[in-house]
């Protein structure tokens, strides 16, 4: 049935939103982990440093705790990416283990619909009920045309009455009949009157349906569009996150910058890598949204 049909189709959506989720999750702790062997390799650098006289004990622990923050960092992303995956088992009923892979991602539609994404199967589920309430009434109003009958008869043989009284041989006779219900408690009256409203709530269903598809529709290109200015931003400061941290690094090792910049360039390329991976794989989701606000399937 259609009920069906629309269940399915959000179900996939939610399949679909939970794998990419789950899939922003790992990716999280890939940044978490680079992060903590980065981390480490710092402490391993100011601990150098420190015997040769280069760094003082203050370095060293903020190294430490720098490490501590990306231990810390690194269980939280990973607790988050177990319930991610537990979100996509139980929505697909199989216990895993998985591989989360990004898929390509999927055409973006270009034209707007026209008429309230008419793919969508709850606006086509709208407009059958619209037909069949008018069906309904159109079959209720027909209870008060009158019943009509016609009988025709043909004689060709003698009678004695037809010799006595000089009839012809042959006699043709036809009956026209129409039957008429006067009263019937209104009953036929009040079952057109309720089909009347049937059909009147049928269409405004539809059109209530029309409209929020075609809400959805705006909702969804609109959060394309920002998501996807989004993904442009976050790669840009991608970017000059990494050139800034291959620099600061460099001085570091001269020793031309502080720990403490250091340390700060190595939290800012990993929020601007964290930032990117999510707004990317937000981008893909908004398209995805997008597709299904249309009817369109999820992936061509």
């Amino acid at each position: 049935g259609r009920d069906v049909l629309v269940d399915d189709y959000r179900c996939g959506f939610a399949v679909a939103r939970a794998y990419y989720a789950a899939l922003t999750a790992a990716t999280g702790v890939s940044v978490a982990e680079d992060a903590r062997a980065a981390g480490a390799e710092l402490l391993r650098v100011a601990t150098v440093k420190r015997q040769n006289g280069r760094a003082t004990e203050a370095d060293v622990l903020r190294a430490k705790v720098r490490v501590a923050e990306t231990d810390q960092a690194l269980a939280s992303a990973r607790r988050a990416a177990e319930e991610a995956r537990e979100s996509v088992a139980d929505l697909i009923g199989v216990a895993g283990p998985f591989r989360f892979t990004r898929p390509a991602r999927p055409p973006e539609p270009a034209a707007p619909s026209v008429g309230g994404a008419p793919l969508r199967a709850e606006v086509a589920a709208a407009h059958a009920a619209v037909g069949s309430a008018d069906a309904a009434n159109t079959a209720a109003f027909r209870r008060w045309y009158p019943t009509l009958g016609v009988q025709a008869t043909y004689s060709g043989y003698d009678t004695s009455d037809g010799k006595l009284f000089g009839q012809p041989k042959e006699s043709y006779s036809v009956v026209a009949l129409a039957q008429v219900t006067l009263f019937d408690g209104t009953l036929k009256y009040w079952q057109v009157r309720e089909t009347r409203a049937q059909v009147r709530a049928a269409k405004a269903r539809e059109q209530s349906t029309r409209l929020a598809a075609e809400a959805d529709e705006r909702r969804s290109r609109r959060r394309v569009a920002g998501t996807q200015e989004t993904e442009s931003l976050a790669r840009e400061r991608r970017a000059i996150a990494t050139k800034a941290r291959e620099l600061v690094a460099g001085q570091y090792e001269l020793g031309g910058a502080t720990q403490l910049e250091r340390l700060d360039a190595e939290s800012a390329f990993a929020a601007a890598r964290r930032e990117a991976a999510a707004t990317e794989l937000e981008a893909d989701v908004a398209i995805l949204e997008l597709r299904r606000a249309l009817g369109l399937p999820l992936l061509p």
